[in-house]
């Protein structure tokens, strides 16, 4: 399975991983950002390319590409997001540093980001592992099964890919959420000034677990690498000073004949190599000055007497210790398949006796043995990844849940007040949110209470607590709206001759009159009725669904009730009123105008000597518009 070629580095295996992470976030285009935008754009795509073009290449094969092109997706949207990720890896499969089958899942990751980015504007952590679990895991698994190649590498290769994009996305959310970028996101993208305390709750988090288990692996990969180059060492080591005593030791007619190629001499000498390799995959290989091969001990195909040149059909990528790190010419699509099928060479040349011996054994023992290492490690960090992003969830769903629904609880809790409706409060179950919620509730009462107060003082005679003139206003103006399948009447009453009651027994006297009369009135009204003191001895009754006949009936009505004696003070007052009567949309369209026909009827009632109603009729508008 070979793919474009990458560039192969040294072998220092140093364990660099790539990580993501979530709020609300308003997606916005190119045109309606300044410069700095732009050049922000540009920056993290120039950072990308080059994180391919100048990328240190350990064996592992990690780019950061994934994390600019993560902040640009969570920045800009999903289309300039996704045109910028099919840009780079474009050029990146130019350059031949990735394969084109992982170009392609990653632009799908990038898309399925921006897409989810767009849907609920949240979770860049989460949208990335969402991606990886359910889409990116099956196809790399069916890719690697295609390919007949679904082995402990492959395992290594796709848990490397998974949890390096969820590390990096990690890394982007960060750098969006408390970097430099983040006072550019807020500005931009219509942050909210501050933090997201489930965003900071997750990333120290994952932060928290991440850094010393990195570390930790750091440690131990380098010892474990360490370890596993030494024993290479000691191995090779102790196999050419072997081979080298030997051949120091042959007599010079012996070496003579091994110079010679002779076959007998030959073959001695190849058991004897046999030996110093011991059955541990090496292959030793004995030239003579002009390197033709003399004897070996090795699987390759090598005849006697044939040039001899370890170089040939690959390249050196590394030095340590003496030792040559060989790989073979051919485009691997990731560079730990590539070591993969490397090798490590000794080459010594014995100038004394005019012999070269060279010493190769394959990388991929030593390879499968530090990948054991590092997997169940790799396994661990995913893990971790994975129960931090669940227990996020779970608190998400727990307690930034309860916030959330406190926090829309409380939103325009005056006009929820208004409106008369009832709040709901989130159910209890963690200590400080139900303080929080016992707290917001206690204010919210007492805010009701003052409203409440306020309300009625706004819209209520404080003498009769009846409704007041601001009150009849904005409901007559609302059933002025709804009767659109029936009458309103409006009876305009004030009570006869009240300022010589008041002006005779007192302003206390008076008040009591008021009140008197306002409990009458309220037996009188059903619920049809609406009962408001305007101003002074002045009432207004507005009746709906109703015509002339029924409001004269309610008008008889109140007359009885008025004119029935009341006492006050020892005092037996007989009182009467002045009604007058006025109907929407007969006689007006619209309520000042019902209200100023009713209060020219009213008068006419008056002038007839009061204790009676008078409906309306064009001849009382004329006569009062001469006056």
């Amino acid at each position: 399975m070979v793919a474009p070629k990458g560039r192969r580095g040294c072998l220092a295996v140093s364990f660099f991983l790539s990580k993501g992470g979530r709020n609300t976030v308003i997606l916005t285009t190119m045109k309606e950002k300044p410069l700095s935008s732009y050049l922000i754009y540009l920056s993290l795509v120039l950072l990308a390319i080059l994180s391919f073009v100048f990328r240190t290449h350990f064996f592992y094969g990690i780019s950061v590409a994934p994390l600019f092109i993560m902040i640009i997706i969570a920045l800009y949207g999903i289309i300039i997001g996704g045109s910028s990720a099919a840009l780079v890896y474009t050029i990146a499969i130019i350059l031949e540093e990735i394969w084109l089958p992982f170009a392609i899942l990653h632009i799908g990751a990038t898309l399925f980001i921006g897409w989810r980015l767009r849907k609920n504007g949240q979770g860049l952590i989460s949208h990335n592992f969402l991606y990886w679990i359910i889409i990116g895991i099956p196809i790399l698994v069916l890719f690697y099964v295609v390919f007949g190649e679904f082995d402990d590498l492959a395992i290594i290769l796709i848990q490397k890919e998974v949890t390096s994009t969820i590390v990096f996305s990690l890394l982007a959310d960060i750098l969006i959420s408390y970097g430099p970028l983040n006072m550019y996101a807020r500005a931009k993208l219509q942050f909210p000034k501050g933090y997201f305390f489930n965003r900071l709750m997750v990333h120290t988090s994952l932060l928290a677990l991440l850094i010393p288990f990195l570390v930790y692996v750091i440690m131990n990969g380098n010892q474990e690498e360490k370890r596993i180059f030494d024993s290479i060492d000691r191995t090779m080591t102790s196999r050419m000073q072997a081979v080298e005593n030997y051949l120091y030791k042959l007599p010079s007619n012996e070496l003579y004949l091994l110079k010679q190629q002779g076959l007998i001499q030959s073959r001695i000498t190849n058991q004897m190599l046999q030996m110093a390799a011991e059955n541990t995959h090496l292959a030793i290989y004995i030239t003579d000055q002009h390197q033709s091969l003399l004897t070996a001990h090795t699987i390759d195909s090598y005849q006697i007497g044939q040039l001899f040149d370890w170089h040939a059909g690959g390249d050196v990528v590394a030095e340590y210790k003496g030792y040559s790190y060989w790989l073979p010419n051919v485009e691997f699509y990731n560079e730990l398949v590539g070591w993969n099928h490397g090798y490590v060479i000794q080459e010594k040349k014995l100038s004394s006796i005019g012999l070269t011996i060279t010493i190769i054994t394959p990388f991929s023992p030593y390879l499968t043995s530090l990948l054991h290492i590092y997997q169940p490690q790799i396994w661990v960090l995913f893990l971790v990844c994975a129960t931090v992003l669940m227990l996020h969830f779970i608190y998400n769903r727990v307690f930034f849940s309860l916030l959330t629904k406190l926090a829309h609880s409380t939103i325009a809790i005056p006009s929820k007040l208004i409106d008369g409706k009832e709040l709901s409060w989130p159910k209890k179950g963690i200590i400080e949110v139900d303080a929080l919620v016992d707290n917001f509730r206690t204010v919210t009462e007492d805010l009701k209470e003052t409203f409440n107060q306020t309300h009625r003082l706004a819209y209520y005679d404080s003498l009769t607590g009846l409704a007041n003139r601001l009150c009849m206003q904005k409901d007559f103006t609302n059933l002025f709206v709804q009767s659109t399948y029936g009458s309103l009447a409006v009876l305009f009453f004030d009570l006869d001759h009240f300022k010589h009651i008041n002006d005779s027994l007192g302003h206390s006297a008076g008040d009591q009159l008021l009140q008197l009369t306002a409990d009458r009135l309220t037996k009188v009204c059903d619920e049809h009725c609406h009962l408001y003191r305007v101003s002074g001895d002045e009432f207004v009754i507005i009746v709906e669904q109703t015509d002339m006949e029924n409001a004269q009936l309610v008008a008889v009505n109140i007359l009885k009730v008025v004119s029935q004696p009341m006492f006050i003070e020892q005092n037996e007052l007989n009182i009467t009123a002045s009604i007058g009567i006025a109907l929407y949309p007969e006689h007006g369209e619209s309520p000042e105008a019902v209200m100023k026909e009713a209060d020219s009827a009213m008068y006419v009632a008056k002038e007839n000597g009061g204790n009676t109603f008078s409906a309306y009729a064009e001849s009382h508008n004329i006569r009062f518009s001469e006056k």
